[in-house]
């Protein structure tokens, strides 16, 4: 049995459905009042508490637990960044200590953002640079499994992409300006450099490592491997949109990540799980405007 936490989240539902696409049983756990489950096999629970039905279901056949769920913060004002952080050490403390109480497998979703505003080609090993609570967070659970779990995979996802998408991160302000034919906006000079990761390369990666579970246990980075520029970006989306009235037009703002490069390399992961990026980034853009186009 394949136990995925955030099931029906951007990253969970992905991962559900890969791992049923392969033919494996998935339990999806979600989250109390769920937006929408298409699935017979489910746990309604809070991980923040320890005492709810997930943890106290028999586990005796479970394979690896997949843990996505975590609370990304409304905004980054202090109040909404201290409490999706409280929310997320609990539900990670909880979560790891199953694993570690039952000698489950864990294949953890942490984050590039650990990082902090790199400029220069980063790996594993690079120094950890925390700028944000959200971050602090997600590099606590890394210590907290390395220390306490033998068998274990931590990705560190950059920039997470899909259809499903909900938050308000770039690539969905830029597709949803486009598709209401509103301009697109660029602050600074447009050159900030960035890497989108489709979710079903993620899912693949969590799959890869359940293949080599018994081979290895790290940290690896999970990335598209196409750096883009956001002036490029634009000028995809609008290309994938052709029906769009939209422009790409400039602020007067200057772009507090104006230095950013997202220069990942991905050769650890190539290498110790055999994964690799499948999904390019032009045909991601377009099964997200096919599928709003569609939904309407």
């Amino acid at each position: 049995m394949i136990v995925v936490t955030g099931a029906n989240g951007l990253i969970g539902h992905e991962v559900c459905r890969y791992f049923e696409a392969e033919g494996f049983d998935v339990l999806r756990v979600v989250k109390p009042n769920p937006i929408k489950l298409d699935s017979k096999s489910f746990i309604v629970s809070d991980l923040t508490s320890n005492t709810c039905d997930f943890f106290s279901a028999e586990k005796s056949n479970w394979s690896i637990l997949i843990h996505t769920a975590a609370i990304i913060p409304k905004s980054f004002s202090k109040e909404d960044t201290e409490l999706a952080h409280g929310i997320n050490r609990a539900i990670d403390t909880n979560v790891i200590n199953l694993c570690k109480e039952n000698n489950i497998p864990i294949c953890y979703m942490s984050s590039t953002s650990i990082f902090g505003n790199i400029n220069s080609l980063t790996n594993e090993k690079s120094p950890v640079r925390i700028t944000n609570l959200y971050s602090k967070g997600k590099h606590q659970a890394e210590e907290q499994i390395k220390k306490d779990l033998n068998k274990y995979c931590i990705l560190r996802i950059n920039a997470p992409y899909g259809k499903r998408q909900q938050n308000k991160t770039v690539f969905k302000l830029f597709i949803d300006s486009s598709l209401a034919n509103k301009d697109i906006i660029l602050h600074g000079t447009g050159s900030r450099l960035q890497d989108f990761t489709h979710v079903r390369d993620i899912a693949k990666a969590c799959y890869s490592y359940f293949l080599n579970i018994n081979k290895t246990s790290g940290t690896y980075i999970i990335s598209g491997g196409a750096p883009i520029s956001m002036h490029n970006f634009a000028k995809l989306i609008l290309s994938a949109n052709k029906k769009s009235t939209s422009k790409i037009k400039f602020s007067e703002n200057t772009d507090s990540q104006e230095n950013y490069r997202a220069l990942f390399s991905i050769k650890k992961a190539e290498s110790e799980l055999n994964w690799y990026p499948e999904v390019e980034l032009t045909n991601g853009i377009s099964e997200w405007i096919n599928y709003l186009n569609t939904s309407k």
